[in-house]
């Protein structure tokens, strides 16, 4: 990229980063009265739910609206949108059928029969997100950014409020909550959306069938793609839940919660970004540089905070949340690694969409869920306690998002040794500046008990955000070279053809 579209790549991912960073901020902020509102078993419940909802939710559409910024024809992209939302109200009304049938028997299977009586909302906060997904991806079509972040920002708040305002009815103040916000962001896109007569002009049954039969790698390999990817992503709550109790998954789900938010944060903004620009990237032979100027921009968001997490995490989930919380801080050391992992591979994996490798996609998410799924039953087979199962389990997610990140970067053909070297950088600066130092220090902080943990929390902050301000000089004197490097290349050139 030149200076200019990098600035408006930057741009743009600040500008969804930052909606989601108020959005996130505000789950963040209201996590320690929640905590202090609802037990861990009352999350754990909760938490199954959710993943239940995202699930089922995962393919409401098809995956068609992956399909909106695609089409240069305008006309072509509202027929997607309309056969999105078609397929959608049709799952949802087979889902209701579903879940009326077998209600007690899902709620049984996932370990929380407390359940069974409020299954119902969930095809209700599945048609909550198979319409506002379409709306979604036509705004990213159109570039309307700052639409997006201000639905984020608003589904996040009313969630919170709700649930924090209707604590005293229990799980049921935060599951109304939950599917409230699915719908909170809908009207927002919609005042972006065309007419409802351009729209329907454009949503002719031939259309309709033509934009279907077009895209139909969508529905035949992202689609139960999609579905490993998020059944691998969900397994554990489930999992955590049957095998040991709601209260484990509980642990996790605050875990999970408070250690993806840079994944939600930065990942999905770079992800949403690139996804629109990396098409023309790719026909302009530049998606490679591309996906590794991305990779090296992740490469020192994610690092440093990872690390920190990996130093504090008991501590912080104890002065934060609760002395009932201790526990899931101890799962944030196993975490972060993998879910840092996480933060690199995710964004860069839409390039298989790009090069049109679905199947290649389809066969690393099938990876994924048989990883999980092998792990936990291994330490099941093992006799292994929950949070040594957690453990492994995290290890071999990371091992596996490793892989993910070299399938990517080789489907892209970016240079990988290059990004190495970047990631080695990166590594070295945030032991020096941040992890050394902090183990140095901190059998050094005077005073004991909450004292003592409120300095060891300060003095991370401090040496984490002093290795960010070093990784910022460094990555722009990197960035200065290599424009320098590029313009006497082209100067070079210039010469040789006069």
């Amino acid at each position: 990229m030149n200076a200019i579209n990098k600035r408006s790549f930057l741009r743009n991912v600040f500008t969804l980063a930052g909606g989601t960073a108020i959005s996130q901020g505000a789950v963040v902020l209201a996590s320690p009265v929640l905590t202090r509102l609802y037990t861990p078993e009352v999350f754990g419940s909760f938490g199954v739910f959710v993943s239940l909802v995202m699930v089922f939710a995962c393919v409401a559409t098809l995956c068609y609206e992956f399909a909106i910024p695609l089409p240069e024809d305008e006309n072509h992209a509202l027929a997607i949108c309309g056969l999105s939302m078609g397929i959608a109200l049709f799952y949802t009304l087979l889902l209701s059928i579903l879940i009326l049938v077998f209600d007690a028997d899902i709620a049984r299977l996932a370990g929380v029969p407390q359940l069974e009586r409020y299954l119902w909302l969930l095809p209700v906060g599945v048609l909550g997100i198979g319409l506002y997904q379409p709306l979604y991806y036509w705004s990213v079509r159109k570039a309307r950014y700052a639409t997006l972040s201000q639905t984020r920002i608003t589904q996040s708040l009313v969630m919170q409020v709700i649930q924090i305002a209707a604590y005293a009815a229990g799980l049921v103040g935060l599951l109304a909550g939950y599917v409230s916000s699915r719908y909170a962001g809908i009207s927002s896109l919609l005042r972006a959306f065309p007419s409802w007569r351009t729209f329907r002009a454009a949503i002719t049954v031939s259309a309709l069938t033509k934009q279907a039969r077009t895209h139909r790698r969508f529905p035949l390999w992202s689609a139960p793609g999609t579905l490993l990817n998020t059944v691998g992503v969900e397994v554990p709550m489930l999992a955590f839940s049957a095998l040991f109790s709601p209260h484990a998954a509980g642990l996790y789900a605050l875990t999970h919660r408070v250690l993806s938010l840079p994944v939600v944060l930065i990942g999905n903004a770079v992800a949403d970004i690139f996804f629109s620009d990396a098409a023309e990237a790719h026909r302009e032979g530049r998606l490679g540089i591309l996906v590794g100027d991305m990779l090296n921009q992740l490469l020192w968001l994610g690092l440093p905070a990872a690390a920190a997490l990996m130093l504090i995490g008991p501590t912080l989930f104890t002065v934060v949340f609760g002395q009932a919380w201790t526990q899931a801080g101890e799962l944030a050391i196993y975490a972060s690694p993998w879910l840092f992992m996480a933060l690199l591979a995710s964004p860069i994996s839409r390039v298989f969409w790009v090069v049109n490798k679905q199947r290649e996609l389809f066969l690393l998410q099938l990876l994924q869920l048989t990883t999980g799924v092998s792990a936990i039953a291994a330490g099941i087979y093992l006799r292994f306690d929950f949070l040594q199962t957690f453990a492994f389990f995290a290890a071999a997610y990371f091992l596996f998002y490793l892989f993910y990140l070299w399938c990517s970067l080789r489907a892209a053909t970016a240079r990988i040794a290059s990004s190495i070297a970047y990631g080695l950088r990166v590594g070295v600066i945030t032991i020096l500046i941040s992890v050394l130092p902090y183990k140095l220090l901190l059998p050094r902080l005077p005073l004991q008990g909450l004292w003592h943990q409120l300095l060891a929390i300060g003095l991370c902050v401090l040496l984490t955000l002093l290795c960010y301000a070093v990784l910022s000089v460094t990555n722009r004197q990197q960035t200065r070279q290599r424009g320098a490097r590029h313009a006497d290349s082209v100067q070079k050139a210039g010469s040789h053809r006069d």
